[in-house]
């Protein structure tokens, strides 16, 4: 099924400088449009697809240019809004995120690229109560090969979560197609 979406605004601070290549900052919002309520008891919640909420957040992203490297480097908070599940108020636990990533290009913009994600959420409330050991974290590692150029990229990867708490232990192939204009 479709899974929650995410908006995201970027505005390039800072460019093309010898120390620090760009500082970008990020304005996202997560938008609720997986099923999250009237799950199937039996599916043990894998039938959820989103969380039901709208995740406003800001970020920044760093990134350095060292030939043949682009090294990458990101973090992000994030609040979610208070939303009703199964007619129970809930409201999830603020989330922070943070990526490091490493491109090498190898020829004519096909590059490897490795990077490591990790993620933590605070502790949900239902009707105003904190939930013992709702929180949540994990680290991901995705290695993968991609082409790029300046109007293009693309990108196939394997994630797994090689650690966690309160999370899915989950392997999966990622394809990525960002156009830019």
């Amino acid at each position: 099924g479709l899974g929650d979406s995410s908006l995201c605004a970027t505005y390039c601070l800072k460019e093309d400088r010898q120390a620090l290549r760009h500082m970008t900052l990020v304005a996202q919002l997560k938008v609720p449009t997986g099923k999250f309520e009237n799950l199937n008891p039996d599916t043990l919640g894998t039938d959820a697809m989103g969380s039901g909420s709208y995740d406003p957040g800001l970020g920044i992203i760093l990134t350095k240019r060292t030939k043949p490297f682009i090294i990458h480097a990101d973090a992000s908070v994030s609040q979610p809004l208070k939303v009703d599940v199964d007619n129970i108020p809930t409201k999830y636990g603020t989330y922070l995120n943070g990526d490091i990533g490493i491109e090498c290009f190898i020829y004519k913009g096909l590059n490897l690229l490795f990077e490591a994600n990790g993620f933590y959420q605070g502790k949900t409330e239902l009707n105003g109560n904190k939930i013992d050991d709702s929180n949540s974290e994990y680290l991901m590692l995705s290695p993968g090969i991609g082409w790029s150029n300046d109007a293009v990229q693309t990108l196939s990867a394997y994630q797994r979560i090689v650690s966690g708490k309160n999370t899915d232990a989950s392997t999966a192939m990622v394809l990525t197609l960002v156009y830019t204009f």
